[in-house]
């Protein structure tokens, strides 16, 4: 992520496109202002995404610095210096993006983290914008231009002989293989895997692997977190089929919604992947006590759910006679 100083005059000259309202701590109302430099661009062409919040003195704006904003890519990421009017301070980032699929596409929203003086944080979500990608080779007039005509290769009597010679080299070679493999004869019974473990075991045995390697003790917490996220996402795809590797925080949330997982333990895996986001993306690092409380934590999720819905397991193990 990189850091500039700021270009508020021509910031605050944009018109408000969208505006966010959130609370934080019991402060003055925050402010979110999205923007956009173009609505139209050509495939792998550049735009830029400017985020601004307007808040009070006391507190600070955490950009993500990764995003997941597909169907675009994030190019790179230019966070200002925060700038004062009158009683408030405005923080902005800009975020390059470029897109490779045609059509009518949309920019996601994400969430930007607000940090209150009082340890109090609020969330505020970007809105989503529409981005029309249309293809390039369009000639000055505006027609498609015509296709080039393919090469042609000169071949001789003697190139297209020996092309030959090896196709048919090729033709016996696959005829003696498949006459060999006939004659085998079969090797004996076929034993049938082991059935895979159960989702909390996997998710158990990982966890225990991560307090060993000691992340911590070297002072590698975002390690540490990012380890213990991947395990529950893991541990989530596995135990309710949502594709929580590939998924943003607000993606797990809403697929834990739509199958059915009660309120209390949706609102625990929020509390969770919220702490693992702060540390993994807004560069927020708590203290050690926290740091070590964040797998009993994990540990208390699987303890929870491990029971009520169980993933198919393989056939018990047994032998196949041909």
């Amino acid at each position: 992520m990189t850091v500039s100083r700021p270009r508020w005059g021509a910031l605050l000259a944009v018109p408000v496109a969208v505006m966010a309202v959130a609370t934080a701590g019991g402060a003055q109302e925050a402010r979110l202002r999205t923007e956009v430099d173009t609505a139209q661009i050509t495939v792998g062409g550049r735009m830029q995404l400017t985020i601004g919040v307007g808040h009070a003195p006391g507190q600070r704006v955490v950009f993500p610095d990764s995003l997941d904003l597909a169907p675009f890519e994030v190019l790179g990421v230019e966070v200002f210096e925060p700038a004062a009017l009158d009683e408030t301070v405005t923080s902005a980032a800009t975020y390059t993006l470029t897109a490779f699929e045609l059509g009518e596409l949309e920019i996601p929203s994400f969430e930007v983290a607000l940090l209150d003086t009082g340890g109090g944080t609020a969330i505020l979500d970007t809105h989503p914008y529409g981005v029309v990608v249309s293809s390039v080779g369009l000639d000055e007039s505006g027609d498609i231009r015509d296709v080039k005509a393919p090469l042609e290769i000169a071949l001789s009597g003697l190139v297209l002989a020996a092309w030959l010679l090896a196709f048919l080299a090729l033709l016996g070679l696959l005829y003696w293989l498949y006459r060999r493999h006939r004659r085998q004869p079969a090797s004996g019974p076929i034993t049938v895997a082991a059935p895979l473990r159960r989702p909390y075991e996997a998710a158990y045995d990982a966890l225990r692997e991560l307090e060993a390697e000691g992340l911590l003790d070297r002072g590698e917490v975002k390690e540490h977190y990012v380890g213990v996220s991947e395990i529950i996402r893991a541990y989530v795809e596995a135990q309710y089929g949502v594709q929580a590797l590939e998924m943003a925080s607000y993606e797990v949330l809403d697929g834990l919604e739509r199958i059915g997982v009660d309120q209390e333990t949706w609102r625990a895996f929020e509390g969770f992947l919220a702490e693992c986001d702060l540390v993994k993306f807004a560069k927020f690092t708590p203290d050690l006590p926290r740091c070590r409380e964040i797998v009993p934590r994990a540990r208390r999720l699987v303890d929870r759910t491990k029971v009520g819905r169980p993933a198919p397991h393989p056939e018990p193990v047994g032998e196949v006679v041909p």
